[in-house]
């Protein structure tokens, strides 16, 4: 038969070669391979964990610094399961005063995970870390000291959770 016309169609298996459907309600679906033009999703749930989304902190607030480690970035990081948790920073430095000596930390849950430190007149600093956590809140710092006469510019602070 070149068409079949059914209201309700049931099969152990078949050999369909290729089908072609204008609309289909499938309850549960495996697939192997597809290449699809226009998926339009409600709900997507991965598998295990496959992908995860960073938290991103970015502040632009000029601070003076005060000769004592200063917070100049948090960031909250929620994980469901245990995993490495990575945490990446840039902070650029500003010596309106001639070269000063400074030191910035990236922190997981209160462990430093990276240290850096200098005395040179003008600096970018990029910092990265990661921590084995439990399922839970973890808490991501970079904390900044300067000698007086320095200034933080601008800081951007991303975490996420390496599942995978």
């Amino acid at each position: 038969a070149s068409k079949i016309y059914a209201t309700s169609l049931s099969a152990i298996s078949a050999n369909l070669g290729t089908i072609k459907v204008g609309t289909a309600n499938i309850g549960d679906l495996a697939v192997t391979t597809a290449k699809i033009g226009n998926l339009q999703i409600d709900t997507l749930k991965i598998k295990d964990n496959a992908v995860t989304v960073p938290v991103v902190g970015s502040w632009t607030t000029t601070v003076w610094s005060t000769s004592s480690f200063i917070d100049i970035g948090t960031l909250t990081v929620n994980t469901d399961s245990p995993c490495l948790l990575l945490a990446n920073a840039a902070v650029k430095l500003n010596f309106p005063d001639g070269k000063r000596w400074w030191r910035v930390q990236l922190l997981i849950n209160s462990s430093v995970v990276f240290d850096a430190f200098g005395d040179n007149f003008s600096d970018s600093v990029a910092l990265v870390g990661a921590l084995y956590v439990s399922a839970g809140k973890h808490t991501v710092n970079l904390k900044w000291y300067g000698n007086t006469g320095m200034q933080v510019m601008n800081r951007t602070v991303w975490a996420m959770a390496a599942k995978k």
